[in-house]
């Protein structure tokens, strides 16, 4: 089978906890929005390796963090928690985390539930794994796409082709350039990363371009 990587560029790591359980979980139906809570998450990504997916995330902080749980789903819908990795708790150290799933569905979402001490949650993603040889187009998704001014939102690609450099630029409505990130030779397929250009500028609809190879697709964000 075929080895896919999804790879984002990372800081460097200084530390590295590695936990998980893989003996299943409660499954849950995605309701609700969850709360903010103190954990600055700096990318989550997923990669094929054999018949395993490889999970890895780093937080740039931490305060009062219990754990991460793992959760897996097939439709976006309904949510299985298939391990759970402590985090640290409270740290302002780059910390980086992985997880394997060892049982994997052909094509599956995961996302993390960060839970605090106080039980409060917060989930980053999903992203998307499929075993496939099928060429995936380079799409981007932001979510949520329309947020209110100092509000976090995520940023997700797929369909990108190693050795490709990656470009991701954030226009005003006046064509000015707001945002501006490069990665020099990805090996990565898709990634998932927090962005908080809401809390640097103003109301207003904000273009996103992405470019990766010859490949272009384009977003927009709305921020209140």
């Amino acid at each position: 089978m075929k080895t896919i990587y999804f790879f984002l560029s990372l800081l460097l790591i200084s530390h590295l906890s590695f936990s998980q359980t893989n003996s299943g979980g409660d499954d849950e139906i995605d309701t609700g929005t969850p709360e903010d809570i103190p954990v600055e998450l700096t990318y989550f990504e997923a990669y094929l390796k054999e018949d395993k997916v490889i999970m890895q995330w780093e937080t740039a902080s931490e305060n009062n963090a219990a754990y991460f749980a793992i959760q897996r789903s097939s439709d976006k819908k309904y949510w299985e928690t298939i391990g759970r990795v402590n985090a640290r708790g409270n740290s302002q150290s780059v910390i980086a985390y992985k997880f394997e799933d060892n049982t994997p569905l052909s094509d599956a979402f995961y996302r993390l539930k960060q839970v605090d001490l106080d039980g409060a949650n917060e989930i980053f993603g999903p992203i998307q794994i499929t075993f496939t040889h099928a060429k995936i187009e380079l799409c981007a998704q932001v979510m949520p796409n329309n947020v209110t001014k100092g509000k976090e939102t995520q940023i997700q690609l797929s369909g990108l082709n190693k050795g490709n450099d990656l470009s991701i630029q954030i226009f005003n409505n006046r064509g000015e350039k707001v945002w501006d990130e490069y990665i020099e030779s990805v090996s990565s397929n898709s990634y998932l990363k927090p962005m908080e250009i809401s809390r640097h500028h103003s109301a207003g609809i904000y273009y996103i371009l992405i470019k990766s190879g010859r490949e272009v697709t384009r977003e927009r964000l709305f921020i209140r």
